[in-house]
């Protein structure tokens, strides 16, 4: 088997693997009888059959996988050994045809889009600039009272008001022509705050305990999974019902903001972790500013990618990834999705270069222990968001057993690995730190959604 190698000026290159009897009959052979031992044909046993009948059958076949088979590990070889770093995967090069019924040596032809040099230094000469949020009293007084809010707790009542929670009983009204149907009749829980309909509303305040009043379905629930979720009917029944409901007042709530007390402060921060208003105040403001500090750590993320791209400037071969991309997708996607598509592959393969680069420039590495803390990290803010403080202990127990799943995705890797580039990038490089308050953080996001429309 003879390889030649060259490159061309488009950041390809063209492997050509000449193959000739020689390189592929013993394997040839071999192939046959292992197939043969299975072999059914008319008038013979299994296996039994003359090798000349299953090559007159199946010769060609036989031949071109197995020239298929090494020519490509012939391909993988070389590619290994002369350490080619190439991007995608080497195709058959689009204008050759190779005909295995014709002749019995043949030249493959394969082409290898190249990956580039990336020529990259971090240094005090590249500046970044980084927002960092600084809340005011007015924000976190916000933030508590959307705390106090979150954790309401119900209390009786005697009258229904505008936030009431009311306990009803819905019962159907039918009329003379549906009287051998059995009407609809369901316990139901409503919250007067979520009431669309002005004139159900003002029915309904004012009512007391055990009071009844006649309203139309439609005007109580305005849309279908209301409908469904509060009659316990299907969506294609709850489309055909629209009668005269008689509602029977069970019982009557009002829903009352948290104390600021202890109770609260372990719901929110766990445990004795804050035990008084002044710490509590504190606590919220640092922890409503490390979750704001994210999406801005994220935003110095994207600056940067776009400041260190245009300093490099990477190039890719495109023609070669639009064929690669076309041929390998998982999905079937035509040329005119790939045209529209493209540039954000583009960018997102020429950053992974990058990435790639600082990794090994900076011996970047994830330990097992980091992939368990971002794990228990993300679970802890999870749970956070549904009030709920989980002790290190169950957590850790958690981790344990969702870990390998997690971890299999590539997900976490690629986050700890980001968040260190981050790190890197703030101290290798010359950055300037801009204060903003909460205001000028939606203002900033605003702008930048903006942008992308």
């Amino acid at each position: 088997m003879k390889i030649s190698y060259k490159k061309n000026k488009n950041q390809t290159a063209e492997l050509q693997i000449f193959i000739e009897p020689k390189d592929y009959t013993a394997k040839v052979e071999e192939a046959t009888n292992n197939i043969r031992k299975n072999y059914k044909a008319p008038g013979f046993r299994p296996g039994k059959a003359p090798v000349t009948l299953l090559q007159k059958q199946h010769g060609t076949s036989i031949i071109a996988d197995t020239v298929s088979k090494l020519v490509d590990n012939a391909m993988k070889d070389y590619i290994t050994k002369e350490k080619i770093e190439f991007l995608g995967y080497p195709l058959p090069k689009a204008d050759h045809k190779v005909d295995i019924e014709k002749g019995k040596e043949w030249t493959f032809i394969y082409e290898i889009g190249l990956r580039p040099e990336v020529d990259l230094k971090l240094s005090t000469w590249t500046t970044l600039e980084e927002y960092v949020i600084k809340l005011e009293g007015e924000y976190v007084s916000k933030r508590m009272k959307e705390v106090l809010q979150y954790f309401q707790t119900q209390k009786p009542a005697d009258t229904i008001t505008e936030n009431s929670v009311i306990f009803i009983e819905l019962l159907e009204i039918q009329k003379a022509a549906e009287s051998e149907t059995k009407p609809i009749s369901k316990s139901s829980r409503l919250q007067l705050n979520t009431i669309t309909n002005l004139s159900v509303k003002n029915k309904l305040i004012g009512l007391q305990k055990d009071s009844k009043v006649t309203v139309n379905i439609s005007d109580l629930f305005t849309t279908l999974n209301d409908k469904v979720s509060n009659l316990g009917v299907s969506k294609e029944e709850a489309e055909s019902i629209s009668s005269d409901f008689e509602i029977t007042v069970t019982s009557i709530g009002v829903m009352v903001d948290s104390e600021l007390n202890q109770e609260l402060f372990d719901k929110v921060f766990g445990p004795n972790v804050v035990t008084n208003e002044a710490e509590f105040k504190t606590k919220l403001k640092e922890s409503s500013e490390k979750n704001i500090q994210q999406d801005l750590d994220m935003l110095f993320y994207d600056n940067a990618k776009e400041i260190l791209l245009d300093k490099c400037k990477p190039t890719l071969p495109s023609d070669f990834l639009k064929r690669w991309i076309l041929q390998t997708n998982e999905k079937p996607i035509t040329q005119e999705q790939l045209d529209k598509e493209y540039p954000n592959y583009e960018q997102s393969m020429k950053w992974n270069l990058v990435t790639q680069k600082l990794v090994k420039d900076h011996n970047i590495k994830v330990t097992e222990q980091e992939i368990f803390e971002e794990v228990k990290a993300y679970l802890k803010y999870e749970y956070s968001k549904m009030g709920y403080n989980m002790p290190d202990e169950d957590l850790e127990s958690i981790v344990k057993k969702q870990i390998g799943e997690l971890k299999q995705k590539g997900h976490i890797e690629d986050s700890i690995i980001q968040n260190k580039i981050k790190d890197l990038l703030k101290t290798a490089c010359k950055v300037k730190k801009k204060e903003i308050n909460h205001a000028e953080y939606l203002k900033l996001f605003e702008s930048i959604k903006n942008k992308k429309k």
